[in-house]
């Protein structure tokens, strides 16, 4: 089923206990066919990634068999698991609308304009402050997105964070959390910040732990995650990570970076997909219209409903962080007839079609809040990203249609967390830190 995650048969990822004995695995390992990919291995401490140079040789599902049970005192190996499709897409094809500012009603909701008159205010970014979209890659001719460097591509280790013509999730996130304030098209959260496109594809643990750690190592001060899987045992969607793999690159790259999340769109109440659920990482459900939870419920087409699950992670309490809204909003699709939306109906402000304006889920959620981290960043780039999240739960607007009760950084709920998000309260507190 496409719903499940195999290992791949050519990698093994090697991590030694045991110093003393490496010399003898890596002879091991070449003699089955195994070499070692250095620059993978870069971005994935404590491990080794080695790939098969003739999986005639060695399937690496049976060579983790007989190296770990020779091994099994010195040694842990893993294998690289892949699935066959994107963890989450949030994208409906045929219901188009006309862009306009006034459209982005999203803005309104988390606090992020103001109107005076005539004219509408919002908070700028800076272009010092870069943000890594972790997914299927952006479009990189975007006029509407303003690029740190080229990125990175996970699986070819190649400077290059582009996406497939028909990927444009990536270009998606970009755009909400940080499309530039140029007159054209939509306005992100950190408008003028700029953007590190990496690219996923396909979708392994291996790829994650790489990309969480490339980009925290290249200039990286916010790392957006929309996506997510769960584990096995708990029957809800895609599932099969080792996240063994990934905690250690988010433990290392939330040293230095904030890194937001979606919590899924199964409507769990036990469940939030990883690696949202990790304590090291904000955990971003979808509000509605209304500020209140997405659920299956609200009044949207969609029926689709924000998780907010409650279940540890590494025997660390989880939940949801904050939310942010979740439907219908308007975003940048991949540049010309590429795109979701291929321009065969005109559009005000966008006769191309290089806009979208159904972009939904806690993918959508997420860049938002990656684009307030951003944001406090830009006016202090000395806060850690701890003093980057105690400013933005602290300030949310907390949802009374839940009941509440007292938490590390202020009055939180299981549905929506510590509330919706409020941009321009969350900016006045930033000198207060």
């Amino acid at each position: 089923s496409d719903n499940y995650i195999s290992p791949l048969p050519y990698s093994i990822l090697l991590k030694v206990k045991n110093r003393d004995s490496y010399n003898k695995i890596h002879k091991d390992l070449y003699k089955a066919g195994f070499t070692i990919n250095l620059h993978k291995t870069k971005y994935l401490h404590p491990y080794k990634y080695y790939q098969s140079t003739d999986i005639r040789k060695f399937h690496s599902i049976e060579l983790k068999r007989i190296l770990s049970e020779y091994y099994k005192d010195s040694c842990e190996f893993l294998l690289e698991n892949i699935i066959s499709r994107p963890p989450k897409h949030d994208i409906n094809n045929t219901i188009y609308d006309p862009l306009f500012l006034d459209h982005q009603w999203y803005l309104d909701n988390i606090n992020a304009r103001v109107k005076y008159d005539t004219k509408w205010y919002y908070a700028s970014g800076s272009s010092q402050i870069n943000i890594a979209i972790l997914d299927q890659g952006c479009d990189l001719r975007h006029q509407d997105l303003s690029y740190y460097n080229k990125g990175y591509n996970c699986y070819y280790s190649r400077d290059n964070g582009a996406c497939h013509p028909n990927h444009i999730h990536g270009t998606a996130c970009a755009g909400i959390a940080a499309a530039i304030a140029n007159g054209k098209g939509i306005t992100g959260v950190a408008n003028n910040c700029n953007i590190i496109p990496i690219n996923l594809t396909p979708w392994s643990d291996a790829n994650i732990a790489i990309g969480i750690n490339w980009a925290a190592y290249n200039g990286a001060h916010v790392i957006n995650l929309s996506f997510g899987v769960y584990g096995i045992s708990e029957c809800i969607g895609i599932s099969g990570w080792n996240f063994q793999l990934i905690d250690s690159a988010i433990d290392n790259a939330s040293k230095k970076s904030v890194l937001v999340a979606s919590a899924g769109n199964d409507n769990s109440a036990y469940y939030n997909c990883y690696p949202a659920r990790h304590s090291k990482v904000i955990c971003v459900g979808a509000s509605d219209r209304i500020n209140n939870r997405q659920s299956r419920l609200s009044n949207n087409p969609y029926k689709f409903g924000s998780n907010f699950g409650y279940l540890e992670h590494n025997k660390i309490p989880s939940g949801i962080s904050v939310v942010a809204p979740g439907i219908d909003i308007a975003t940048t699709d991949n540049w010309g007839t590429n795109g979701e939306n291929d321009g065969s109906i005109a559009k005000i402000g966008d006769p191309q079609g290089n806009y979208i304006y159904h972009f939904r889920g806690t993918s959508a959620s997420a860049p938002q809040v990656s684009g307030l981290a951003a944001l406090i960043l830009s006016r202090n780039p000395n806060l850690s990203p701890d003093e980057v999240r105690y400013l933005i739960e602290n300030n949310a607007t907390t949802s009374q249609y839940y009941p509440n009760f007292k938490r590390k950084h202020g009055f939180w709920n299981q549905n929506t967390g510590y509330g919706v998000i409020n941009v321009l309260k969350t900016l006045s507190k930033v000198n207060q830190v």
